[in-house]
């Protein structure tokens, strides 16, 4: 039975110093999807019929324009309010966590329980009464303590597992479907923002109306080759021992390198183009599937990307030597 309600804290709402360097319009529009998030399956995620809301359907359930839907959205994002899922969908990572805490509580009570948690939370909220009034507790019993422990041991549990679900496997930016090319140019500016959040990193100026990412879905671009081209800036930047975040320009150089691949040119002579290599297929995630299909390979569901192109690899017969020498040849490591 879908609750008529969601746990709501004020303080946590005005203490949230990402939430609260947005504009009024932008903390609006966040509540508004929290309200929507409540309604969804999975709980608090922007999903409808198992499929991510599309900015067009989130902007007429919230009512306003689409353009200015991205325009507040990009703002959260910028400030790191909302998450992504894999699949694309912009969940809530309170929401979510809280949901899991329930859930997980809600089991342990269909099990019998632990009758001490129950003593323990009645304490807890009197010794914090009691810290109101007078600004001091008394030490907790060891039993009291432990219980008490037990439900803090629960939720940071519960935070983990999904935090660890979310983002165990990073998955290129979701650009198949029927978007439309802004819908694509957020979902790749998201998944780079993300990627770089993941890295410690502070993604600024990572827009969706970035000229260089409307550039490379105007080129025809895929996820994965984005995706590609991500772990060869990281490749570069660990190479050159530069810890900068990578943006829009920086990846601009390898997106190029992914969507024209450098032709093989003969040693002795620069102006004779040399036999075609047999391997450039190992250099683009394009030419993995396609090599992919002629072995009778399929990505399986749920397979992330590198595990497919290991299988491909090994199928191919790649070598150690191959490895090498395409390195030294396209400075690409496969």
């Amino acid at each position: 039975m879908k609750r008529p309600s969601f746990q709501f804290y004020p303080a946590d709402w005005r203490k949230d110093a990402a939430l609260q360097s947005c504009s009024l319009s932008a903390r609006g529009l966040w509540h508004e999807m929290m309200c929507l998030m409540h309604e969804c399956e999975p709980y608090g995620h922007l999903s409808v019929n198992g499929k991510p809301m599309r900015p067009a359907q989130v902007a007429r359930l919230v009512g306003v324009a689409e353009k200015e839907y991205l325009k507040l959205l990009a703002e959260l994002e910028d400030a790191g309010v909302p998450s992504v899922a894999d699949d694309g969908s912009i969940y809530s990572r309170r929401m979510v966590r809280d949901e899991h805490i329930r859930n997980v509580r809600a089991e342990a009570g269909k099990k019998g329980g632990n009758p001490n948690l129950v003593r323990s939370k009645v304490k807890q909220k009197d010794n914090q009464t009691s810290n109101q009034t007078i600004k001091q507790s008394p030490t907790p019993s060891s039993s009291s303590s432990s219980s008490i422990e037990k439900e803090k041991e629960i939720a940071a549990a519960a935070s983990l597992a999904h935090t660890r679900a979310c983002e165990a496997q990073a998955t290129p930016p979701p650009l198949d479907g029927d978007k439309t090319p802004d819908e694509k140019a957020l979902a790749v500016a998201v998944w780079l923002r993300r990627r770089e959040k993941d890295r410690g990193k502070q993604p600024r100026g990572t827009q969706a109306s970035d000229p260089r990412i409307a550039a490379w879905i105007e080129a025809g671009v895929t996820g994965l080759q984005i995706s590609e081209a991500y772990s060869l800036a990281l490749l570069d930047r660990d190479a050159t021992g530069d810890s900068g975040p990578i943006g829009p320009g920086f990846l601009d150089i390898f997106v190029a390198k992914v969507l024209h691949p450098p032709a093989a040119n003969s040693a002795v002579n620069g102006k004779r183009p040399a036999p075609a290599d047999p391997l450039t297929w190992a250099l683009t995630a394009s030419g993995i599937e396609a090599k992919g299909a002629e072995l009778g390979i399929v990505q399986e569901p749920g397979e992330i990307f590198p595990a497919f192109k290991a299988r491909v690899h090994t199928a191919a017969g790649i070598t150690d030597a191959d490895r090498a020498r395409l390195l030294a040849d396209y400075q690409v490591r496969i």
